[in-house]
């Protein structure tokens, strides 16, 4: 499912402790991954700004990106529904979620 070109659309954000969001649409970045393992991001002017490997665990819902050179590598929850693929960080009680769309 994780194949193809994905652009983020909106961004939603959470304190689990003080129940405190906000909402918000997204311009500016998509994703490209490659059946090969290798990703690719770009920014809002289509120009890429980072590439490296795409791995998901084989027994849970966990994608890493692993950028070539000296970035540190992310991990993510990442889920599909009806509506796209959405990404999800946590960080102690900070959620962050952002939501993209398939394109072509």
């Amino acid at each position: 499912k994780v194949i193809g070109n994905w652009t983020a659309i909106g961004l939603k954000e959470l304190n689990t402790e003080t129940g405190e969001g906000s909402v918000a649409d997204l311009e500016g970045f998509s994703y490209y991954f490659s059946w090969d393992r290798r990703y690719r991001k770009y920014d809002s002017a289509s120009k890429r700004t980072e590439i490296g490997i795409w791995h998901i665990e084989p027994h849970s819902d966990w994608l890493w990106l692993i950028p070539y050179g000296d970035a540190p590598k992310q991990g993510r929850e990442i889920k599909f529904d009806e509506h796209g693929m959405l990404l999800t960080t946590k960080e102690g009680a900070e959620v962050e979620e952002i939501r993209f769309e398939k394109g072509n």
